[in-house]
């Protein structure tokens, strides 16, 4: 026969958790592990599980809300005009309170920050792109006097 024989399926590993049920899951044994205080906690596989996934979640948001903060409030659309909305240029940007920054930010989605940072890096290239060309510029006109 081209099935598996009984003798190799029972030398399989041992599955991961996949496919089973809820009530599986929750009969489960406990497993001991450190918790964030250093002290010993029983828990079941799927409490560990949530536990890793809400630290992962805490930890990007942690990091979105950081790329936020070092963002300009509002992309202006118009070349040459100050990328703040609320600010004449990037640097006093960097100096409005957290609280105030929080406050107008907060409804911000992540995709929205995400797409805020590439707007500003294409900001930033382009004007280094400018300041090079003017320099270049600049050199030249040195050169003719």
């Amino acid at each position: 026969s081209k099935g598996p024989t009984q003798d190799s399926v029972s030398k399989r590993a041992p599955s991961r958790g996949k496919g089973k049920t809820n009530a599986a899951l929750k009969k489960e044994e406990p497993w001991e592990f450190e918790d964030q205080e250093g002290s010993m906690s029983n828990t079941t596989p799927r409490a560990r599980h949530n536990l890793v996934e809400q630290k992962y979640r805490h930890r990007l948001n942690a990091h979105f809300d950081q790329l936020l903060e070092v963002l300009p409030n509002s992309m202006s659309e118009i070349p040459g005009q100050p990328i703040l909305a609320s600010a004449s240029s990037p640097d006093q940007a960097h100096h409005l309170s957290r609280e105030t920054r929080f406050e107008r930010e907060r409804k911000v989605s992540k995709a929205e920050v995400l797409d805020r940072a590439r707007l500003y890096i294409q900001s930033l290239e382009n004007d280094t792109r400018r300041l090079m060309a003017d320099q270049e510029e600049l050199k030249a006109r040195w050169e003719e006097y």
